[in-house]
């Protein structure tokens, strides 16, 4: 189940069709979650590269809230040193899973 609690959307005038500005957000939030969530073959892109590029994607956003000093220090490291070891993403992943931070109806 997808919750979306808030979409913000640029709405200059009332008869404006807003199914592009929808769908272009809906992509987005989906792609932000692929990075972490995805498979690198099945998408034919590496994973994790939104991190290791230094954005803060709202599952990253997600976790922070939720997480603990070494947490915080381990995306920090990731995102400064722009390269993360397979040990750090399978940790990653595992405090994303824990904190429903790969969940998009959390």
């Amino acid at each position: 189940m997808l919750r979306i609690t808030e979409l913000k959307l640029p709405i200059d005038h009332p008869e404006e069709d807003l199914r592009p500005a929808i769908v272009q957000r809906l992509g987005i939030a989906s792609d932000d979650l692929l990075d972490f969530t995805g498979d690198e073959e099945a998408l034919g892109k590496p994973i994790g590269g939104d991190l290791r590029e230094g954005k803060m994607t709202l599952p990253v956003i997600h976790l922070l809230a939720r997480s603990d000093a070494d947490t915080a220090a381990l995306i920090r490291k990731i995102v400064l040193e722009r390269t993360v070891t397979v040990e750090e993403w399978r940790d990653l992943r595992a405090m994303l899973a824990a904190s429903d931070s790969d969940d998009p109806s959390a």
